[in-house]
């Protein structure tokens, strides 16, 4: 794991992420902090990453087929989505 993993896992689990939960990530990229939030809210919960870039998007839905994720909902946008 490398820094930026371990400091996002620090950030995850201070956020108190749990079964059930929905997480927001704003400028998501190519997904690494969607995908990993996902593991925190299980099948129940719903990850939603923004980011206004579409190719980074394209990316991070071809990861998340690719890891057969369900829960997570990828879109163009920002915060002002919110």
């Amino acid at each position: 794991m490398n820094a930026v993993d371990r400091m996002t896992t620090l950030l995850l689990d201070g956020a108190d992420n749990g079964s059930g939960m929905c997480v927001l990530d704003i400028g998501c990229g190519f997904g690494a902090v969607p995908f990993m939030a996902i593991d925190r809210v299980g099948s129940n919960g719903q990850v939603i990453g923004l980011d206004w870039d579409a190719d980074a998007l394209q990316l991070a839905r071809a990861r998340q087929t690719e890891l057969g994720l369900h829960n997570a909902n990828l879109s163009k946008g920002g915060f002002d989505a919110v």
